[in-house]
C-alpha cells in the first residue's frame, strides 16, 4: 500500500514562507514604512482609547477628540525627544577631547601593567578616519530619517481614512453571520493583543528610561537624556534591548570619567533597572496575553533583525503574535500555532 501523500497545506505553507521572505527583502523600501505606520497607528489608537476611558469611563470608544489628543501628545513627545537628543549630541561633540584623553590614559595604564614600553597614541589609531565623510553621513542619515518620517505620517493618515469603511468591507467579504462573527473576533483579538503588547512596552520603557535618566544625571554622565531616549526605544526589542540599555551608557561613563569604580557602579545600577523592568515588571504586566514561546521570540528577533535591521527586530514579536492568532483559527495551520505558543493553548 503506498504511503499517503503529505497534506498539501504544509507544502503551500512552506512555499508561502519562502515567498514572504523574498517579498520582505525585495520590497523592504515600500513595506518598512508601511509596517512602522501600522504600529504607530496601533499606538495612537491605544492612546486614544485610554483618553476616551478617562473622559467617558471604561469601555468608551474613542471619538474624534480622543484621536486628536492622542496625535497631539505623540507630536509633542516626538518634538521634545528630538530636542533632548540634539542637545545631548552637541554635548558629546564638545566633550570628545576629554573622552580621548581619558581613553588614552587608561590604555597607557593597561600597557604599563602588561609591561609594554613606549607611549600609546590613540590619535594614530583613528588618524585615517575622515571626519568630513562622517559628518556628511550623519547629515544624510538625518535627511533620510526626516523623509521616512514624512512617509510614515502620510501612511498613518491614510490608514485612519481607510479604517472608516473597514466595517462595511468586512461585511461584504464575510456576508455569512457566523463567518463574520469569527473574522471579527479574530481581528478584535489581534488588535487587543498588539495594543496590550505595545502599551506594556511603553510602560516598561518609561519605567526603565526615567530611573536611568535619574542615575546618569546624578552621576554627571554626559547625554543622560539621550541615553534615556535610546533605552525607551530599545525596550521594544526583548532581551537585546536590555543589553543596549546597560552597555552603551556604561561605556560612555568609562570614557568620560576614566574610572573603573565609577564605571562598575553605573553598570550595576543600570543592570538593576534594566533587569527589573524586563524580567519582573514586564512579565507581571504582560502575563500570558501573547502566549509566545521565549525561544521562538528570540529567533524571531534575530531573524527580523537580519531582514530589516532594527525595524525588523522591533516588529518581529507583534508580527509573530498575529501569525499565531491567525494560524490558531485555521485547522491546517493549528499545529504550527501550537509549536509557536508558550504552553500549547491556542
Amino acid at each position: 500500500m503506498p504511503l499517503p501523500a503529505p497534506r498539501p497545506s504544509y507544502a503551500l505553507a512552506a512555499v508561502g514562507v519562502a515567498a514572504t521572505i523574498w517579498l520582505l527583502v525585495e520590497a523592504r523600501p515600500v513595506l518598512e514604512p508601511l509596517v512602522i505606520s501600522v504600529l504607530l497607528w496601533f499606538l495612537l489608537t491605544a492612546l486614544a482609547r485610554v483618553i476616551a476611558w478617562g473622559m467617558h469611563g471604561r469601555g468608551a470608544e474613542p471619538g474624534l477628540l480622543a484621536h486628536l489628543l492622542s496625535a497631539l501628545i505623540a507630536i509633542g513627545a516626538i518634538v521634545g525627544l528630538s530636542v533632548m537628543v540634539s542637545v545631548s549630541l552637541a554635548g558629546f561633540r564638545e566633550n570628545l577631547p576629554t573622552y580621548e584623553a581619558n581613553l588614552r590614559a587608561m590604555a597607557q595604564e593597561v600597557a604599563n601593567a602588561l609591561g609594554i614600553g613606549g607611549t600609546l597614541d590613540l590619535s594614530s589609531l583613528v588618524g585615517d578616519v575622515n571626519m568630513g565623510n562622517i559628518a556628511l553621513s550623519v547629515a544624510g542619515s538625518a535627511v533620510g530619517f526626516v523623509s521616512s518620517l514624512v512617509v510614515v505620517l502620510v501612511y498613518v493618515i491614510f490608514i485612519y481614512a481607510e479604517g472608516a469603511g473597514a466595517g462595511e468591507k468586512l461585511k461584504a467579504l464575510a456576508p455569512d453571520g457566523e463567518r463574520f462573527a469569527a473574522v471579527s473576533d479574530t481581528i478584535s483579538r489581534i488588535r487587543r493583543d498588539i495594543e496590550t503588547y505595545l502599551g506594556v512596552k511603553c510602560v516598561v520603557g518609561l519605567a526603565q528610561a526615567v530611573p536611568t535618566f535619574a542615575i546618569l544625571a546624578a552621576m554627571g554622565v554626559d547625554g543622560a537624556a539621550f541615553w534615556s531616549v535610546i533605552i525607551f526605544v530599545s525596550s521594544f526589542v526583548p532581551t537585546v534591548g536590555s543589553l543596549i540599555g546597560i552597555v552603551f551608557p556604561a561605556l560612555v561613563t568609562l570614557a568620560q570619567f576614566g574610572s573603573l569604580p565609577v564605571f562598575l557602579l553605573v553598570t550595576g545600577l543600570l543592570a538593576v533597572v534594566q533587569l527589573a523592568g524586563s524580567n519582573w515588571l514586564e512579565p507581571k504586566m504582560m502575563g500570558s496575553s501573547l502566549n509566545l514561546s521565549p525561544l521562538v521570540i528570540l529567533i524571531a528577533i534575530f531573524a527580523g533583525g537580519a531582514l530589516w535591521g532594527i525595524t525588523g527586530a522591533l516588529v518581529a514579536v507583534p508580527a509573530l503574535a498575529v501569525a499565531v492568532i491567525v494560524f490558531s483559527r485555521l485547522d491546517s495551520m493549528r499545529a504550527v500555532a501550537v509549536l509557536l505558543s508558550a504552553d500549547g493553548k491556542v
